[in-house]
């Protein structure tokens, strides 16, 4: 008779030569060690395991996911909603109001200054002769007009960026906010009104900058 696995001649029943099955023997030996005496990985590990597995933890997953944060991120990193621990951001309804409010107040402000600018820079292009308009404008009328929509055109410049960069970070921290499960819908509203007037604001602002710049070519 020959061995079933090295095929050595073997007087043994069995089929299989004594090297083969003291090879086989120290295999299981090894098996029952590392995986326990019934065949199973310790404590329903699979193999390989770090010790905290047995906590109910995911295969290499540090200690402090079992609270619901993605693995290997630290607590103070990526905190859930839904976490009980999780420290209190100071986020709320109202959370950037007064931000958001303060973008749309300045940015209509500056729209009307910035309107109120090009209405007199062609106003004093009419009465020169320089723009075609139905009403008879006499210059002496339009006196100080260019230097008065000047000024008024840089401050409504100047009101607009304050207001687009209050409607900006009204959006940013209603964004932040929404990470945490609230939703300052009024702080997005009112940015986002802010940012639409403020921007064209700064469009008509520029349109009388290249008014005054084409002056002295008229």
């Amino acid at each position: 008779m020959y061995c079933r696995y090295c095929g050595k001649q073997t007087e043994n029943a069995d089929g299989i030569c004594d090297e083969c099955r003291a090879e086989s023997a120290s295999t299981q030996a090894q098996d029952a060690l590392q995986n326990g005496a019934n065949g199973m990985p310790p404590y329903g590990m699979p193999n390989g395991v770090p010790p905290y597995a047995p906590y109910g933890m995911p295969n290499g997953v540090p200690p402090y996911d079992p609270y619901g944060m993605p693995n290997g991120v630290p607590p103070y990193e990526a905190p859930m909603p839904s976490d009980p621990n999780m420290p209190n951001p100071g986020y709320t309804k109202n959370y950037g109001f007064g931000g958001a409010l303060t973008s749309l107040l300045v940015g209509c402000v500056s729209s009307v200054i910035t309107y109120i600018a090009i209405i007199l820079i062609a106003m004093y292009l009419a009465a020169y002769g320089y723009a075609e308009t139905s009403i008879y404008i006499e210059e002496y009328m339009v006196e100080g007009f260019d230097v008065g929509g000047l000024v008024l055109t840089i401050i409504g410049t100047l009101a607009s960026v304050v207001s687009l960069v209050f409607g900006i970070i009204s959006i940013k921290k209603f964004a932040d906010a929404k990470k945490y499960g609230v939703k300052p819908v009024a702080t997005l509203v009112l940015g986002i009104i802010g940012v639409v007037a403020s921007s064209s604001a700064l469009f008509v602002a520029f349109i009388g900058f290249m008014c005054y710049a084409a002056i002295p070519m008229l």
